[in-house]
């Protein structure tokens, strides 16, 4: 038996006055219809405006100005007594046969499809370091920080109580909640927070093989590659991507200048693969330390030991530098 398309979620539009479309843009008008209907937080309204950050600065984006959705499901009278209210023009409707005035009502999917609207327009001004909260499927409410751009999705880091994770996701399902601001502190001098400005003329091996290098010869470098990315934080993952070709410039090896081929089943990344692959628990053996991990495809990232061994590294380097 087909479902009664009763039985579905339906809307009820009203038409906003001046004085509500100054509400909505100050933020406070789903506050003020709820108490006026006397509906708790769960009753569905839809106010086809948001405001998200572009550069820094406050943007509000209205999909239909001067008209908002109530859910349907409370008495008509109800709907019709927001009419006297200074903050609204009208409540939709039209009369029957016998002159009485009913509810004018549109289906949930119109909703659906404006509310998909209005998230792929806010998701344009999504950018790198924003500070995004994800608004469905199995990460909904958890917040992060967009750290990769790839067409319409976005990798986003959410930085968890015992460990950090890299998600990509579609960014229409991402809520723009502004730049992302960073604690600096200028007087801590720990490889964490100057690694990048000071490793990037390190070298790990002063001279190349003259035969093609085995995965060995690139442990170190993945193990430092990986401290400098991460920012020297166990568990954070990363796109293998974003550490391959540091991984050889620390090896001093120029990837657009290389001796050897970089890609294919004797490259140089899959060298670099084996690196990693041969420092993870399963394969660094029992008498090894395990300093790798990799609990996402394509994500790699450091142990706790892992961690303690790139800034030995650093610190190596940087001895020798000096």
């Amino acid at each position: 038996m087909a479902k009664d398309i009763r039985d579905q979620l339906q809307w009820v539009v009203i038409e906003l006055s001046y004085l509500g479309e100054m509400k909505s843009d100050e933020g406070v008008l789903e506050d003020t219809l709820r108490k006026d209907l006397g509906v708790k937080s769960e009753f569905p309204i839809f106010i086809p405006a948001t405001t998200y950050y572009k550069n820094g600065n406050p943007v509000t984006l209205h999909l239909m100005q001067g008209y908002i959705f109530l859910s349907s499901g409370l008495p008509s009278t109800t709907y019709f007594a927001l009419e006297k209210k200074p903050y609204i023009n009208q409540v939709l409707s039209e009369d029957n046969h016998l002159g009485i005035r009913s509810l004018s009502v549109i289906p949930s999917t119109h909703v659906e499809a404006l509310k998909a609207k209005l998230r792929a327009a806010v998701s344009e001004g999504i950018s790198i370091n924003t500070h995004v909260k994800v608004l469905e499927g199995p990460y909904e409410h958890m917040e992060g920080e967009v750290i990769l751009l790839q067409d319409e999705t976005a990798s986003v880091l959410f930085s968890l109580r015992s460990r950090q994770l890299i998600v990509n996701l579609p960014k229409v399902l991402l809520e723009d909640l502004g730049p992302v601001k960073k604690k600096i502190n200028s007087t801590d001098s720990s490889p964490d927070n100057h690694s990048k400005k000071n490793t990037k003329s390190l070298k790990i091996h002063k001279e190349l093989p003259k035969k093609r290098p085995t995965a060995s010869f690139f442990y170190d470098a993945v193990i430092l590659a990986l401290g400098e990315k991460t920012c020297f934080l166990p568990q954070k993952e990363i796109p293998f991507e974003e550490v391959q070709d540091r991984v050889l410039e620390l090896c001093g090896i120029d990837v657009n200048k290389s001796p050897w081929p970089l890609k294919g089943r004797s490259g140089l990344y899959r060298r670099v693969h084996y690196a990693f692959r041969n420092q993870r628990p399963d394969y660094s053996g029992k008498n090894r330390k395990s300093f790798t991990t990799q609990e996402t495809p394509g994500l790699w990232s450091l142990t706790e030991q892992g961690v303690i061994r790139a800034k030995e590294i650093l610190k190596e380097l940087q001895k020798d530098k000096e």
